[in-house]
């Protein structure tokens, strides 16, 4: 071990405890904690949907009663959605994005820990509802009115939908840690064009996520507050509407086909990469595909509710968009196909679940294509033609890339080799059940069995398909088992593996197997696309042309956790950061949010104000400054010189706030909708002859939320001159302005001549106010935290230009004062929209 390793392993390695175990924020601890929770719901969906086929293996069987079937069918597409997919990518990127990227680890450690934890304790309370008197039972997709109360009584759907809420929290925590990870984190030289094609995969996920995933959320607490606060979104007997539900659910369900798709297609494309020893063909072409899949996938919602009665001409629009998003999808296959025809290829277990992956992939691109047909989808909709598709995209086009990507990064997460004849029975095994399994759907849907029955008469001719479709499942299980078995014995006593067991591209396998805390001795200076084999990307490791390798004297001189950011376009290295140490708080922040989650469940608001209050206490913890500012310059042993501080706008920091914005802002244009959609249903506005809102108080208000985006800009500037007290009592003045603000929308709730229960216009006025107002709480309580900061740290400017900071450079504290105004005048902007759609619109102003 030399000197530079031995001082990277103190700075970065863990103690063998469990409390270091638990406060851990290395990607790659994280990352198996995903793998493996993730696997574990797998297997727990896998048994239920092995109880739902022995159910449906015989005509009129009593295996499954009719609620037990609707909870057994409800949490297997939950878990394996929610609980399995988007997790176990997300954990396979966690692990392998700063690895492939060549970064000691993702952008925001701490909030890599944090989501993982809501993601466990998320899983742990749906499956808590098996206990509690009953697991959800609607359908995973929760459609209204089935979901509501009167058909769905108890507190089934509570379960779920606050879930679903908690799981929303750790999903869009690890999209933006991706996204700023692989625009900032890149090794020097590794521009957009030279990424691999996994990191493409990654970050248009985590941009679909950021953008689709809060209308679920948004649609989850609207029906937690119909169900219990009484409140009327769905109903439309007080003039809410049962479709609205739908739109919500599919706005991100649509996009959830792609967001899982996404990430699959770049692990497709690192395998066939390696296997066939040969780079991608029309790279480009397959970077440009993958970014139409990301954006077309928001403008093919409506493909799920054809038969709803919508109007045709936008179900033309619709149809079309369904039909365009298989020329993107198809491009990808003909450059995987390209690659292989002209590569030498290796018959590997992870090259058998890519060449599966296109088949089955294909099939079910091929029907659902079909379903694009519109009087061909109100023939099958709600058949098993469509649960075949449904599965044929799902399984085949998600599943087979994730079995091939444990089979092909095993090696490296494990040291170890599996035995290669048992992995390839294991791949033909699934094979074989997942065809016997689901293409017998296509024909048992063309016949006329529908989805979601839980059993059916006989002579019906569905008998044998249904028998057919059950043996298939069952081989399925045995070849999930015989993976299990071959890879928990490969774990334990396989043959050591080396660092690079297949000769791979990417930068993963320049470290150790398994890569040692802090990844590379050395940090990696990319040349190529293909960063191991050379600008000729022959598919073997060239001999004359070794990897360029940097040091950062500051991390190895003091003992720190320091990584370089690069620019985003080229990744040229901008700046040393500073990385958090270990830390608990993610932990305490997570249980306190499953306390608070757990508050409605139980109708405790004791519970609910006390895990609020532990996650404020844990936040603090969490953001509690205690390291020394870091040097405003540093020293890599290339002889480059990089500045610590940036300025904001190119500063991981500054692009955290921007995509929580975009997320907050998706939020307020799914509220904005859902009050446009209702009101253009309704036959008078506001309903139940309410008259229009007063608009005094409210255009008052609305002047002092200005006001204080004004002084807050104000004190935004003052830092930036370096006068420190300016910006104190811009942001007290800020917060003052704000709580003013929110006096005076309270007082017009308490004034209102209606209430949240009185009808859906007084559900949406009130909820659109009060989150608003949540919004703005959270504001304020960032501009008090960073007046503490202010008062901690050393908040100063140093003197332009000198030797100890360029001009370029920050002051300490300028970020804190920058990030908060940001977020200050985002909240602004949507008073500001609100006022113009709940108040000037009401009046036809």
């Amino acid at each position: 071990m030399t000197a530079e390793t031995a001082t990277l392993q103190r700075t970065w390695a863990h103690p063998a405890t469990v409390t270091a175990w638990v406060s851990s924020v290395d990607h790659k601890q994280i990352g198996l904690r995903y793998i493996v929770t993730a696997f574990g719901f797998f297997l727990t969906g896998g048994i239920l949907a092995v109880l739902m086929r022995t159910q449906l293996i015989t005509a009129e069987n009593d295996f499954l009663g009719p609620g037990a079937y609707n909870q057994v069918f409800t949490m297997h597409g939950t878990t394996m959605i929610f609980l399995f997919a988007t997790p176990i990518l997300i954990g396979l990127g966690t692990y392998f994005v700063p690895l492939m990227m060549g970064a000691r680890d993702l952008a925001f450690p701490r909030l890599n820990a944090f989501a993982y934890w809501v993601f466990l304790l998320a899983g742990l309370l749906l499956y808590a509802s098996f206990v509690t008197g009953g697991a959800p039972d609607a359908g995973w997709f929760a459609y209204v009115p089935l979901s509501n109360e009167g058909f769905s009584d108890g507190k089934n759907m509570d379960f779920w939908a606050s879930g679903i809420v908690f799981l929303g929290i750790s999903t869009s925590a690890g999209a933006i840690n991706f996204i700023v990870s692989i625009l900032k984190f890149r090794a020097p030289g590794m521009g957009l064009f030279r990424m691999p094609l996994f990191l493409w995969g990654v970050i248009d996920m985590a941009i679909t996520i950021l953008i689709a995933l809060p209308y679920l959320s948004l649609a989850a607490v609207l029906l937690l507050m119909d169900r219990n606060l009484g409140t009327h979104f769905f109903q439309p007997q007080e003039g809410g509407n049962p479709l609205l539900w739908q739109h919500l659910f599919w706005l991100w369900g649509h996009p959830e086909v792609y967001i899982l798709l996404l990430p699959a297609l770049g692990i497709i494309s690192t395998i066939v990469t390696v296997f066939a020893r040969q780079t991608i063909l029309a790279y480009s072409l397959v970077v440009a595909a993958s970014l139409a899949i990301g954006t077309l996938s928001f403008g093919l919602w409506v493909h799920h509710m054809f038969s709803t009665g919508i109007d045709l001409l936008p179900m033309s629009f619709f149809s079309a968009a369904s039909f365009t998003i298989a020329i993107p999808s198809g491009i990808s296959i003909f450059a995987w196909l390209a690659t292989i025809w002209s590569g030498r290829v290796v018959i590997r277990a992870p090259f058998l679940w890519a060449l599966g992956f296109i088949f089955t992939f294909v099939i079910g691109g091929i029907s659902g294509v079909m379903t694009a047909v519109v009087p061909f989808d109100w023939q099958v909709h709600d058949t098993y033609f469509v649960v075949a598709h449904f599965h044929y995209v799902l399984v085949g086009g998600v599943v087979f890339p994730i079995m091939g990507a444990l089979h092909h990064w095993f090696p490296k997460m494990s040291g170890r080799m599996y035995h290669e004849g048992l992995a390839q029975v294991t791949f033909w095994l699934f094979f074989i059940g997942f065809n016997t399994t689901f293409f017998v759907q296509h024909y048992l849907g063309l016949i006329g069995m529908p989805r979601r029955v839980y059993t059916y008469s006989e002579g019906l001719g569905w008998d044998v398909w249904n028998l057919v479709s059950s043996a298939g499942a069952y081989i399925i299980a045995v070849a999930v088992i015989l993976m299990l078995v071959n890879l928990v014995r490969s774990l334990l006593a396989g043959p050591p593996a080396g660092d690079d067991p297949w000769e791979g591209d990417s930068l993963e396998w320049a470290t150790p197997s398994p890569p040692p805390p802090y990844n590379f001795a050395r940090l990696p200076v990319v040349h190529s696309r293909a960063a191991l084999w050379g600008d000729d990307a022959s598919g073997h490791a060239r001999e004359d042309e070794s990897v360029r390798t940097f040091a950062i004297e500051d991390e190895l001189r003091h003992g720190r956790r320091e990584a370089v950011t690069t620019s985003i376009l080229d990744a040229q290295p901008e700046a040393v950061v500073r990385l958090p140490a270990d830390s608990i708080a993610p932990l305490l922040v997570a249980l306190s949010l499953l306390v608070a989650s757990t508050g409605p469940l139980l109708d405790s608001a004791v519970l609910y104000a006390a895990g609020i209050g532990g996650a404020l206490i844990g936040a603090a913890i969490w953001m509690w400054p205690i390291d020394d500012p870091p040097p405003a310059r540093v020293e890599l042993s290339t002889g480059d010189i990089l500045t610590t501080r940036v300025t904001s706008a190119r500063s991981p920091g500054w692009w955290g706030v921007v995509l929580l914005m975009v997320t907050e802002a998706v939020i307020f244009g799914g509220f904005t909708s859902s009050y446009l959609m209702i009101r253009g249903d309704a036959p008078a506005w506001p309903l139940g002859g309410i008259d229009p809102p007063d608009l005094l108080v409210p255009a008052l208000a609305i002047g002092v939320l200005v006001a204080g985006s004004l002084v807050v800009h104000w004190a935004d500037r003052g830092m930036r001159f370096g006068d420190v007290r300016r910006a104190r009592a811009g942001l007290a003045a800020g917060a003052v302005l704000g709580v003013v603000f929110l006096a005076m929308h309270a007082s017009q709730l308490l004034r209102a001549e209606f209430a949240h229960d009185t009808n859906a216009y007084g559900s949406l006025y009130y909820a659109i106010t009060i989150v608003h107002g949540a919004h703005l709480a959270a504001g304020i309580g960032m501009l008090l935290w960073t007046i503490a900061r202010s008062r901690i740290e050393r908040f100063a400017l140093r003197p332009e230009g000198s030797a100890e900071s360029p001009a370029d450079a920050e002051a300490p504290g300028e970020a804190n004062v920058r990030h908060v105004a940001l977020y200050w005048h985002f909240v602004t902007l949507a008073g500001l929209l609100m006022f113009a759609v709940m108040y000037l619109s009401v009046r036809g102003l």
